[in-house]
């Protein structure tokens, strides 16, 4: 079973050019044809044939670096960019035709029609041509992006402990739910470490997991730019709303976040799991939310619209980068609440209510083995949204993603 996540669609630099004064980006295949990304126009036909001879990510070895296994069935049709950044898809199979999408490193797809120097393939919602020499096929193409691309393990058993060890008499950090889905950060024969939240990590037994790898699609033209709309949108938003915090940041102090904004690397949405494995997107999630009345309600829909933001640790842009305290603390501020700066100095903030009662815009909060160490808000259905980790950034996760040790509600 293959699993997307969300990406970052990154308009990487293969190459830049000084146009005039102005910095233009050029892909391993070629340059953009007067095709507007971001609010950008790049008109470059005339510099595609000095950039013809771009190399591949990897040259055509074995990815292993061993010899050549016989090509499996299975993966006859399987493709992945062979690129640093990204690649072009076109139309047609020549540097003259309409750029319909973009694949990036790590993108997989699968193979309509291979010919001597372009192949037809589909990945995502792109279907064209992309020149032979960036893309890997077969086995290859399997071995490559199994090496390079992130990949998830989902908990199969009912209650799953974490780790500090390799060793069942490790201390435990937290325990994690069935369905929960979390990075891997590294495979042992018996053993998997995995990521949590920010710099929480921990070992499980493999046998008590499934291991996915994150293969990601490409994106058509449309799609980049929507996404690049919507960030642009979301900077402005946060721009308008920036002012000098208050010095004193208690519970009924008012304050708002004043950061710097900059662009925003496109990325897709991403999908989550509730606690009985059912999928859903995170627009189903807002949707459940926003039909509940009350500024609680309100809190968790703003609070959706950062989700695929990055994570930086110490910040508190909801667009540039945030912890999972300055998550919450930048988002209740823009309601006028000034909360805490860490998460366990927030758990001290407002009331404590009961997992059975939780209502939207509550904070829930989670040890890390040493105390309090990570803070999520209470978006209805099951579910939280928060400042996860460097890899995943901002997500939503079932509450009980881990073992949660106490919930405040703010508002009363």
């Amino acid at each position: 079973m293959l699993k997307n996540t969300a990406r970052f669609a990154t308009f990487a630099l293969a190459g830049t050019l000084l146009i005039g004064g102005g910095a233009f980006c050029t892909h391993a295949e070629n340059a953009y044809d007067s095709a507007a990304v971001a609010g950008i126009t790049l008109s470059m036909n005339e510099y595609v044939s000095s950039i013809e001879d771009e190399e591949p990510a990897v040259k055509d070895t074995d990815v292993s670096g061993e010899a050549k296994a016989k090509e499996s069935g299975k993966n006859k049709k399987f493709v992945a960019a062979n690129v640093e950044n990204s690649v072009n898809v076109r139309k047609k199979g020549s540097t003259k035709s309409k750029i319909v999408g973009e694949m990036y490193r790590g993108d997989t797809g699968k193979l309509i029609e291979k010919g001597k120097k372009w192949s037809k393939i589909k990945s995502g919602n792109v279907t064209g041509y992309v020149r032979n020499d960036f893309l890997f096929f077969g086995d290859k193409a399997r071995n490559y992006a199994d090496k390079i691309c992130s990949k998830t393990a989902t908990v199969n058993t009912t209650t799953l402990n974490v780790r500090t060890k390799k060793s069942t008499d490790a201390d435990i950090v937290t325990q994690i739910p069935k369905t929960g889905e979390y990075s891997v950060v590294k495979e042992f024969d018996n053993w998997v470490k995995i990521s949590i939240d920010g710099d929480v990590k921990g070992y499980v037994s493999k046998e008590f997991v499934d291991i996915d790898v994150n293969y990601g699609k490409a994106l058509t033209m449309k799609e980049i730019e929507e996404i690049n709309e919507a960030n642009a949108a979301a900077a402005a938003a946060e721009a308008a709303q920036a002012a000098p915090a208050t010095t004193t940041v208690t519970e009924t102090v008012k304050s708002t976040e004043s950061s710097s904004v900059s662009s925003v690397k496109p990325t897709r949405k991403s999908t989550v799991s509730n606690t009985n494995g059912s999928s859903f997107s995170n627009s189903s999630v807002s949707s459940a939310s926003t039909s509940t009345s009350g500024l609680g309600s309100q809190i968790a829909s703003y609070a959706l619209q950062f989700v695929g933001n990055p994570y930086v640790y110490g910040g508190t842009s909801l667009t540039n980068g945030t912890d999972c305290s300055g998550f919450t603390m930048s988002v209740y501020a823009h309601f006028g609440y000034g909360l805490s700066r860490t998460a366990a100095a927030q758990s001290g903030n407002g009331r404590s209510v009961s997992f059975s009662s939780l209502q939207p815009g509550d904070l829930i909060f989670y040890n890390g083995g040493g105390g309090i160490s990570h803070v999520a808000l209470y978006v209805g259905g099951g579910m939280v949204v928060h400042a996860s980790n460097r890899k995943e950034g901002i997500k939503t996760s079932p509450y009980n993603y881990r073992t949660p040790c106490k919930a405040v509600r703010i508002i009363q």
